[in-house]
């Protein structure tokens, strides 16, 4: 598959206002918000994830439903699927945690969140991924609000993710449009991830369409949006994704054996725990 013309971040409009969120959600599926964090919230961030998660040796539950130590690769990073930050109740890495929730929660997101669901939100899922690589994908397969069609996701790098030298978030513009067909045995089995990739194929060209996002920028986008990544040659992204609801939601869970509302499972975003 091939990257289309990456959006150059320094060419960008300014911050987008809150009520223009769901505009951008429903027409385009995702809404970069530039310069929506401050320096300091995301310099905490990193440095506890070097003081408090990287030097951590006991295991830690991860999105593949199992614990696991880290795997550290090439490049320094964590290459283990995402650490699941929301139900990890571990003490020894509870500063980086609250860290991450102070990222979610500063009130460049939470404002628009509040805006878009037309009241608070909570997050639903929240986890930490560096060095590992997500294929393309629609969360709605895995998770989402009952009924379906109101899960938010965010996606925070931790430095400048510009240009190949880096991992950088894809998007597949129109592809919120259709969801491609799954079911329980094609998500354990790995079929629905090849389904999604012939579907960019025959339906969108093969255009995987990179976003170029400087430090301090954030992405929301539709459960319906095709995305993942694509490995730059550092191989490195030290990035925060994380899920939302509004307050009064039901949640879908991958895993979950039945739904919860979101108001006793979400994570209130206060900027600060």
């Amino acid at each position: 598959m091939q990257a289309a013309t990456a959006t150059d971040p320094r060419a960008a409009a300014p911050l987008v206002r809150a009520s223009e969120v769901s505009g951008r959600l429903r027409r385009d599926g995702f809404c970069i918000l530039r310069g929506a964090l401050p320096t300091p919230v995301l310099d905490e961030a990193l440095a506890a994830y070097d003081r408090h998660l990287l030097a951590y040796t006991g295991s830690l539950k991860r999105q593949s439903q199992r614990r696991e130590r880290h795997r550290i690769g090439p490049s320094g990073g964590l290459v283990n699927a995402l650490v699941d930050l929301h139900r990890e109740g571990c003490p020894p890495i509870e500063p980086f945690r609250r860290a991450v929730l102070g990222v979610v929660g500063h009130h460049g997101i939470a404002e628009r969140l509040r805006c878009h669901f037309g009241g608070p939100a909570r997050a639903v899922s929240l986890h930490w991924l560096d060095e590992s690589k997500n294929g393309p994908h629609q969360d709605q397969a895995y998770e989402d609000s009952v009924p379906p069609g109101q899960l938010v996701g965010l996606l925070v790098p931790m430095w400048d993710a510009v240009g190949p030298a880096h991992n950088r978030f894809f998007v597949v513009p129109g592809s919120a449009d259709a969801l491609v067909p799954h079911d329980a045995e094609s998500l354990r089995s790995g079929d629905y991830i090849r389904d999604v990739y012939a579907a960019v194929a025959d339906r969108h060209d093969g255009r995987l369409t990179p976003l170029d996002l400087a430090r301090g920028d954030a992405v929301l986008f539709s459960s319906r949006m095709i995305h993942g990544t694509i490995l730059g040659t550092s191989g490195r992204l030290p990035r925060i994704a994380a899920h939302f609801l509004p307050e009064d939601a039901v949640y879908r869970g991958f895993g979950f054996t039945r739904p919860i509302a979101v108001r006793e499972y979400g994570l209130p975003l206060t900027g600060a725990v």
